[in-house]
């Protein structure tokens, strides 16, 4: 699936009919979304980023790190936070690296949510984010 997903969006919303709505839920289903490690490796390709610097920003336990990397672990949700902050991602890479690795994303009604979408709008190191975790009595990332 190399198109953005605003692009489908507006593809979607064009759609006026069943039989083309047919068309393009089959051509979806061919599609074969990339897995989290998979976008991981595209996005540190493109934003010339090294795995060995991004292990090391994260913060992540080397050999974990790797099988993250490599797709035999999958991460938590703080994990996949630290690994964006880490890369230095938008708020909208990180929400599309949180989907790819468990469906999940980043709420701004939730408090620690907020929190860490503050934190990876304004591209704050994991210290600086566990931080403010902490002084908002919501615990540090794991």
């Amino acid at each position: 699936m190399s198109q953005s997903v605003d692009s489908y969006l507006r593809e979607l919303l064009k759609v006026d009919c069943v039989s083309r709505l047919d068309g393009y839920i089959d051509r979806l289903k061919g599609c074969e979304e990339p897995a989290f490690s998979s976008y991981i490796k595209d996005y540190l390709e493109r934003n010339c980023i090294s795995l060995s610097s991004l292990q090391k920003r994260s913060y992540i336990e080397r050999s974990y790190f790797y099988q993250i990397v490599r797709g035999s672990k999958h991460p938590g949700r703080d994990k996949v936070v630290s690994i964006a902050l880490a890369a230095g991602m938008t708020l909208a890479d990180a929400q599309i690296a949180l989907q790819k690795a468990g469906g999940w994303s980043l709420c701004c009604i939730d408090p620690r949510d907020s929190i860490l979408i503050y934190a990876v709008n304004r591209s704050l190191s994991i210290a600086e984010t566990n931080s403010l975790l902490e002084h908002y009595g919501e615990g540090r990332l794991e």
